[in-house]
């Protein structure tokens, strides 16, 4: 007798399969049901004379080419089918009951009073912790009466979350988190995307930073009158082109901060030697506060600012709050930092683990070394091919600077714009309102105070004493200055006064302050000789005394006496002077006068 094909039997099966809404991921229900087909098509096969195993065979590789979401791989499905097979065979039910019996130890879904509950008290009280936020809405009895009964504390060890409540609530505690820590995270609204640089070229924007080596050096301070040699990670600010990558110029500060005058003496040093960008890129902060940068420390809008930049027509865009690492400069950092490796005093960015006495072994440079080789290895750097697509491929920074430049509609390269030396001012000098004083006019950076004074300022013919004018200094050479009035129409030379030594000043340092004081002590002369001036010629006015009749007929009685004296003193002046000779010939006769009476009275002397 001939068998039927094995194929006949799988009609069943197929119908079964086409019944499913979705293949790649049949239900439960839908699973069950086309199990329990296949086991009957298995029966009705060997009831028909095929055998087991190869029946068995086909049905797996069917099923893995139909429904390849019963099982990870055909083997598999093989094994499920045999066991399902086994169980009919044993207890005649397809059915394994795990999935009722599961049903009591799995976790139940949250409700919305509950998940608020676990997410407030993970970000606001427990810095996203989710452990020690579930240990703490147990013990606060927060969640509602089936979850507290299901899970109660344990008495002899900490609360943990469970796996399945974790999964539910973890998403979004960590973004409630960031949020709650930096609220300005989400206030840019932008979506992190790949730039386009395509439209980008050398020379278009130019970017600085700062970060603190990862190196101990030597440097020698003054302290308490003596120098003492002290050992810190200096700050280390380059500028770049944000096309090349390439690493124009940089300053090297042997100190814990930067300042604002090596920023601006550093972007004056190289639009001097490259030329003017179209746009410099700074992060926000110091960079956009400070007078010498951004100059706006009140969040004013663009145009109501002026700065270095806008007075010659450059822009200036400040990286967007938690977005500064988006920078160009901080992938230029990171690949500098792999040519530091192995240099003396190499610490790394973890100090935590890596010592500082570890770092100390191999000894320390000093600043002039330090100097020395970054600039070895900021020139290996600049020459160094790396990928990226910003560069537009595998090229190295100085080869992008060459090459990659703006060109015009004839595919000319346009050459840089550069100031003329009679407009570099207005690049490299700062500008800022001050009153004039009687000592001149003072204005500050930071830390840093500028006095300048002059004779011609401080006259008072100028009129200038109290009323606002302009300063423009070089911040990194501030001995000279120019002071012009509001409208830019007075011009007046000015020099730097120079700080006082609080102690121990040498002869050379008398000798300049007295220097640098003497259009002071000029000012100061012409000042008390015209208020001497002033005070002679002024008579005040006065206010008329009022007496009762009694003191004004004593008053009266007092004038009156006191002229008639003035008359006879003035009478007696107009008597003529006695001579000489006249007075001695007068007191002679009295004297004869005086002895011819005592002779004729004699007897009255006796």
């Amino acid at each position: 007798m001939k068998l039927p094909l094995l194929h006949d039997f799988f009609e069943g099966l197929e119908a079964r399969i086409g019944a499913i809404a979705n293949l790649q991921n049949p239900s439960a229900a839908e699973r069950e049901n086309l199990w329990s087909v296949a086991v009957d098509t298995y029966r009705a096969a060997i009831l028909a004379g095929h055998q087991a195993g190869q029946v068995i065979k086909d049905l797996a590789a069917g099923l893995w080419q139909r429904v390849p979401a019963l099982g990870k791989s055909k083997p598999a499905i093989f094994r499920q089918l045999y066991r399902k097979i086994g169980r009919i065979a044993e207890s005649g039910s397809l059915a394994d009951k795990r999935r009722e019996a599961s049903k009591k130890k799995r976790a139940p879904l949250l409700s919305k009073e509950d998940r608020a509950a676990l997410i407030q008290e993970a970000d606001l009280v427990c810095g996203g912790f989710v452990d020690f936020a579930w240990q703490n809405i147990l013990q606060k009895k927060l969640l509602s009466e089936p979850l507290l009964k299901r899970y109660s504390a344990p008495k002899n060890r900490r609360p943990r979350c469970p796996k399945a409540i974790r999964c539910q609530v973890a998403p979004e505690i960590a973004a409630l988190k960031k949020h709650h820590d930096r609220p300005h995270w989400y206030s840019n609204n932008v979506v992190p995307s790949t730039r386009d640089w395509s439209n980008v070229y050398a020379q278009d924007i130019f970017e600085i930073d700062d970060k603190t080596l990862d190196v101990l050096c030597r440097i020698t301070v003054e302290e308490k009158g003596e120098e003492v040699e002290k050992e810190i990670r200096c700050q280390f600010l380059p500028l770049i082109d944000v096309k090349s990558g390439k690493i124009l110029d940089f300053v090297l500060i042997g100190e814990a901060a930067y300042n604002t005058i090596s920023i601006r003496t550093l972007i004056t040093r190289v639009c001097k030697k490259y030329g003017l960008p179209d746009c410099f890129s700074f992060e926000r902060g110091l960079f956009k506060n400070a007078k010498l940068l951004g100059n706006n420390a009140k969040n004013r809008a663009f145009a109501e600012v002026e700065n270095f930049a806008t007075r010659i027509g450059i822009s200036i865009h400040h990286a967007l709050p938690g977005r500064a690492r988006t920078k160009i400069v901080e992938t230029v950092f990171r690949l500098l930092d792999r040519k530091m490796y192995g240099w003396p005093g190499y610490i790394g960015n973890d100090e935590m683990h890596q010592k500082y006495e570890r770092a100390r072994d191999n000894g320390l440079l000093t600043y002039a070394e330090l100097s020395a080789h970054l600039v070895e290895a900021v020139e290996d750097y600049n020459n160094t091919p790396s990928e990226s697509i910003v560069k537009g491929g595998y090229l190295t920074p100085n080869e992008v600077w060459q090459n990659c430049r703006r060109k015009n509609e004839r595919g000319e390269i346009v050459p840089a714009s550069k100031l003329s030396p009679e407009f570099e001012f207005l690049l490299a000098e700062h500008c800022a309102e001050v009153t004039v004083r009687e000592y001149g006019v003072k204005t500050s950076i930071g830390r840093a105070v500028f006095q300048f004074h002059s004779a011609e300022l401080v006259d008072f013919t100028t009129g200038l004493i109290g009323q606002k004018v302009k300063v423009w200094f070089d911040p990194g050479n501030p001995d000279t200055a120019v002071v012009t009035d509001l409208k830019e129409e007075k011009f007046f030379a000015v020099t730097r006064v120079p700080n006082a030594p609080a102690r121990a000043a040498t002869p050379a340092e008398f000798q300049m302050f007295a220097d640098a004081s003497a259009p002071y002590r000029t000012h100061m002369r012409q000042v008390r000789q015209h208020y001497s001036d002033l005070k002679a010629t002024y008579i005040p006015p006065f206010r008329t005394t009022v007496a009762d009749v009694t003191a004004r007929v004593k008053a009266q009685a007092r004038s009156e006496a006191k002229a008639e004296s003035k008359q006879q003193f003035a009478a007696r002046q107009t008597r003529p002077v006695e001579s000489r000779e006249d007075r001695q010939s007068r007191l002679a006769a009295h004297r004869a006068a005086i002895d011819v009476f005592e002779q004729d009275n004699q007897h009255l002397f006796v």
